[in-house]
């Protein structure tokens, strides 16, 4: 009675441990390929006064640094409310994302976070430019208004549970077709 028992146990223990293997295994091969993660507009616009003349990510994961991006934003009407979004945030339920295109010679060249890819390697943040559609009749070059330089921007939550912060990350803003147009650590 007392080996079939035995037997028994073994049998589940291997069972067991088979499956327990199996999960793990599918675990991995799950880890590997890209994951899209869900995001939360909090606001897009063009900062007048932003100092940014390159393609730039920037991520916040608390109160001080999102208060140093709506520094970098500015004051107009438009980003004092994407400040106020921003400063509203439960940082310890989410961060933030912002992609900046750069500075443009107007307000009409926008920025778009398209898709959030966490992968093994880091976090891929595929964005997509927009140009103006007017173009100059004459030399069919775009039509450029007399608007102020612009620094177009998109900004993001995303919930922390998404990415585990606790481990440095390479950050990279690409377009859609993998281009690389910024990169950053965080934290």
């Amino acid at each position: 009675m007392s080996v079939l028992l035995v037997g028994m146990v073994s049998m589940w223990f291997l069972s067991r441990h088979t499956l327990l293997g199996i999960k793990f295994k599918e675990k991995l091969i799950n880890e590997k390929a890209p994951t899209t993660l869900i995001f939360e507009n909090i606001g897009t616009g063009d900062s007048l006064t932003s100092n940014i003349e390159a393609p730039t990510l920037i991520i916040a994961g608390n109160k001080r640094e999102a208060e140093k991006l709506a520094m970098t934003l500015g004051s107009d009407t438009i980003e004092a409310e994407v400040d106020k979004r921003l400063l509203e945030i439960n940082y310890k339920k989410a961060f933030v994302v912002a992609a900046f295109r750069g500075q443009t010679p107007e307000s009409s060249f926008d920025i778009s976070i398209q898709k959030i890819l966490r992968n093994p390697e880091g976090v891929d943040v595929i964005v997509e430019f927009t140009v103006p559609e007017s173009v100059d009749p004459e030399t069919g070059g775009i039509l450029i208004g007399a608007a102020a330089i612009a620094h177009p921007y998109h900004i993001v939550s995303i919930p922390r549970e998404a990415i585990d912060l606790r481990t440095r990350r390479e950050w990279k803003m690409l377009t859609k077709e993998g281009k690389l147009l910024a990169q950053t650590f965080y934290p």
